[in-house]
């Protein structure tokens, strides 16, 4: 979780780690949030609690309207992309090692 200066819930992390990775379900920030570096530290504090589980990769999925430049500015590598997924749009995965 991620909270302003007076303890605002601004933006959270859900993920799971199973089969030696990361898996990101969901990150969410407010709108007044973005830009400001807490999408970072919500996704490197994620990162940092799989590897204390012993998780070696990261691995999220996003649509073509949401995250996906945000995951390749924090390490995150286009592994496909599934056109019509909703229709007019795609789903990209994305994954990073966590070695």
């Amino acid at each position: 979780m991620a909270t302003d200066d007076d303890e605002k819930l601004i933006g959270g992390v859900r993920a799971a780690c199973y089969w030696n990775t990361l898996h990101i379900e969901l990150l969410w920030l407010s709108a007044t949030a973005r830009g400001q570096g807490s999408g970072r530290q919500l996704i490197g504090k994620a990162e940092d609690f799989a590897r204390e589980l012993g998780c070696e990769n990261a691995l999220v999925e996003t649509t073509s309207w949401q995250a996906k430049p945000f995951y390749e500015k924090n390490g995150y590598v286009l592994m496909g992309t599934l056109e019509g997924r909703p229709k007019g749009h795609a789903s990209h995965y994305l994954t990073k090692s966590l070695m």
